[in-house]
């Protein structure tokens, strides 16, 4: 039995208080003790769809007054009696002409349920999706972590190349220093210089570039994973080309029909290179339809002045009158 329990509640719009019945209720005399009196009626008639009657065996009792007095308790009959017909009058219950049994008006509205099942399904869906929203936030400092490491090792790296090259250029004359500089080595030199850019501005202002990144990106989720990650892929400023491209294009297509919760986090868009998915541009499907549409206009008005030039001809060469 515990496993179809059912259980009930009613709701109240926003607007109850204000509606035109709850305050002309509260204008009367004993106006509180009225609207308090329908919210109890309501409670009442939850396991009765609505009306307010009980059952005894086969046979239907209607309530009357004296009933709904004893059961609610705080009232008197003469209040009982009186917000019943007003309550009528208002258009908050009715009365059955088949078995004279009073009912709430609107109870569809006013009553809502559900199972135990039910309840433990939305729990259980709740939990899921916490724990992937934690398992997607520790991924991301996972990968922050990672990122965040391996740049300090680059950097180190980095280093120990430049001091080596500053103390062979310090030892050799300047002739054989120019001359001991390999291919390999110059291109790693540059390399560092691009790499430290990110940090000094030489190359690339990677605070700005990230902040403009940062802005037009639809979700803003974990910013420093996202800083580590942005360090990371602008390896060049034909590569930040490239991702800004990418990202005004899916945010014109893809990222604009994409709810904001379906959209990856930027350190995850980042990390995955997603600036290089294909996204197909809605306005490449409707060009052929504008040719088409422009070619029958241009057909259309073709003809007409053939028309015209028909009728013009036909004035000209006609007899005078």
């Amino acid at each position: 039995m515990g496993e179809n329990r059912r259980f009930y509640w009613i709701k109240l719009k926003s607007t109850f208080m204000s509606s035109d019945a709850v305050d002309f209720l509260m204008g009367q005399k004993n106006g509180s003790q009225y609207v308090v009196l329908y919210q109890m009626l309501c409670l009442m008639t939850i396991h009765s769809n609505g009306r307010l009657e009980r059952q005894l065996g086969e046979v239907i009792i209607p309530y009357d007054a004296e009933k709904i007095q004893r059961d609610t308790k705080y009232f008197s009959l003469d209040t009982v009696r009186v917000a019943l017909e007003l309550f009528k009058k208002l258009g908050l219950i009715y009365q059955n002409e088949e078995d004279g049994c009073l009912s709430i008006s609107g109870y569809e509205e006013l009553v809502g349920s559900e199972t135990q099942s039910t309840i433990r399904s939305r729990n259980s869906r709740e939990k899921t999706k916490a724990l992937q929203c934690n398992a997607e936030c520790s991924a991301d400092a996972t990968i922050s972590h990672q990122i965040c490491n391996t740049d300090i090792e680059i950097e180190k790296e980095i280093d120990k190349d430049l001091e080596k090259e500053k103390d062979k250029k310090e030892k050799a004359s300047p002739a054989e220093a120019v001359e001991s500089v390999s291919p390999e080595e110059t291109r790693r030199t540059t390399e560092a210089s691009e790499t430290r850019g990110h940090k000094d501005g030489s190359t690339i202002d990677i605070e700005q570039a990230f902040d403009t990144f940062w802005h037009e990106y639809p979700r803003h989720d974990s910013r420093k994973a996202a800083l580590t990650a942005f360090r990371h892929a602008c390896t060049s400023s034909k590569v930040l080309g490239e991702i800004m491209r990418g990202l005004r294009f899916q945010n014109r297509t893809k990222f604009s029909r994409t709810e904001k919760q379906f959209v990856p986090y930027a350190s995850t868009w980042l990390h995955q290179e997603r600036w290089k998915d294909p996204v197909e541009d809605p306005a490449a499907r409707a060009a052929p339809k504008a040719c088409i549409a422009e070619a029958d206009s241009l057909q259309k008005t073709k003809i007409v002045d053939q028309l015209t030039g028909e009728l013009i001809e036909v004035t000209t060469v006609g007899p005078m009158k």
